[in-house]
């Protein structure tokens, strides 16, 4: 496909027409799996003596997902990264919210952080969500539930009467 095409005087520079606006940055299909993102030209010759083909070259753009948990069908997220590039973090870099709590009726699960954030990527890649359990600790008086804490694993609940909760 020709992107544009101009007449240059002999023995001057070819001319990159992104620079001048001559032209938009080129665009290439991609797919839900790879994209392609434009990466200059083959060459921009000095001393033009002739007519010059000049081709853009195009670099891979490759999916990392990010995923709720291993049993999610659709991403939380998805960045796209160049290839040979590193991802990051998107909850840190306020890119995305974190993935949901966990709850179940004894632990609350709360996002942590992710198993890995791949560097070099040069491949469709899967990252998941790691949770830091939060333990229910329930305080009963007979049958009359008083206080309900949620407690991080290693760590102790307090006296609920000690420390004015009840």
């Amino acid at each position: 496909v020709l992107l544009y095409e101009y007449w240059a005087e002999q023995g001057t520079t070819a001319k990159d027409p992104t620079l001048d606006n001559s032209i938009s940055i080129p665009e290439k299909d991609g797919t839900d799996d790879l994209r392609y993102s434009f990466d200059g030209w083959d060459v921009l010759p000095a001393n033009i003596q002739k007519a010059v083909m000049i081709n853009a070259l195009w670099a891979n753009l490759y999916p990392v997902r990010f995923y709720a948990t291993e049993s999610s069908v659709t991403p939380h997220y998805v960045q796209w990264i160049k290839e040979g590039q590193d991802a990051h973090d998107p909850v840190s870099a306020n890119e995305c919210a974190a993935p949901s709590d966990i709850v179940t009726e004894d632990a609350t699960y709360v996002f942590s952080n992710w198993d890995n954030i791949p560097t070099n990527v040069v491949a469709i890649l899967k990252v998941y969500a790691k949770y830091a359990p939060f333990w229910a600790v329930r305080f009963y008086n007979g049958y009359l539930l008083e206080d309900t804490q949620w407690i991080p694993t290693g760590s102790s609940a307090v006296d609920p009467v000690s420390a004015g909760r009840i």
